[in-house]
């Protein structure tokens, strides 16, 4: 019984890297605990300067078209699909020990999820979202009833996602569709999956380092309810929306933040 336990202490904690707008941060400051299977895997400390941009910044997506942005995408699930994509199998891998679903279920969740990243499936989306897709390029005119002239752009928002840890594939989506609307974007990963999302991110920054998804994406962990946090991030002089996933318990914790100019947009 104590050989097995000094075993048992003797193994490596698995270690779960940050994204920060192109850069990955590898580090163990902090043990945190999955919340399906009870196991240990470590995390750096968040450091709020780089996972925050400030207002003053322009979004990096503002001014790139859809169409290239689209194109960043598909050939972000081709890298995806490639059975010797290296992120993607240690994040497989890794994800064994805090997941309650095996290796071969990860592994075709997210390669289904990769069908998201189609041309004809993300225009559709674009064109079932917005009545004219093409403010999100350029000042698109209108004109109402009384003959009145106007101008219409849309925006890129400040987006924090709460992700859920049922299903890996999510964050193929989350991804592409923060992508498109130019968003500004912090992934708050799931303890069952620290993983999945920052694969994703270190796979487009081969395809092109400098690429402005890159620098408008980053993925950090904290634990579900950690104030100390929450308090920091969750301000509308940070972010416009919350974009959460789960039950009662993810989504009552959320609202408890929103205010004029922090909103929420839930999924269940």
């Amino acid at each position: 019984m104590n050989a097995q336990t000094e075993t048992a202490k003797a193994e490596p904690i698995v270690s779960a890297p940050f994204f920060l707008r192109g850069e990955v941060l590898e580090g163990s400051d902090i043990v945190q605990r999955s919340r399906d299977l009870g196991v240990t895997f470590a995390t750096p400390s968040i450091p709020f300067d780089k996972a925050v941009p400030p207002r003053t910044e322009v979004p990096p997506l503002l001014n790139v078209p859809v169409t290239e942005i689209i194109d960043f995408l598909i050939e972000t699930g081709e890298r995806l699909r490639d059975p010797g994509n290296p992120y993607m199998e240690e994040c497989v891998e890794r994800m064994c020990s805090t997941h309650i679903l095996p290796a071969s279920v990860v592994r075709n969740s997210v390669s289904y999820a990769t069908g998201y990243l189609d041309r004809r499936v993300l225009t559709k989306e674009l064109e079932e979202s917005f009545p004219d897709p093409r403010a999100l390029d350029t000042w698109v005119p209108k004109e109402d009833f009384t003959g009145r002239k106007s101008f219409v752009r849309a925006f890129a928002p400040r987006l924090i996602h709460v992700m859920p840890g049922n299903s890996p594939g999510v964050a193929v989506k989350s991804i592409a569709q923060g992508a498109l609307v130019k968003a500004v974007n912090l992934f708050k990963m799931p303890s069952a999956d620290p993983f999945t999302m920052v694969a994703i991110l270190r796979t487009m920054k081969e395809i092109d380092p400098e690429h402005p998804i890159i620098r408008s994406m980053s993925a950090v962990y904290w634990r579900g309810g950690d104030d100390a946090t929450e308090r920091v991030l969750y301000r509308p002089q940070y972010f416009d929306k919350i974009v959460a996933w789960g039950g009662g318990d993810a989504i009552n914790n959320v609202i408890k933040y929103l205010g004029p100019g922090f909103q929420l947009v839930s999924f269940d």
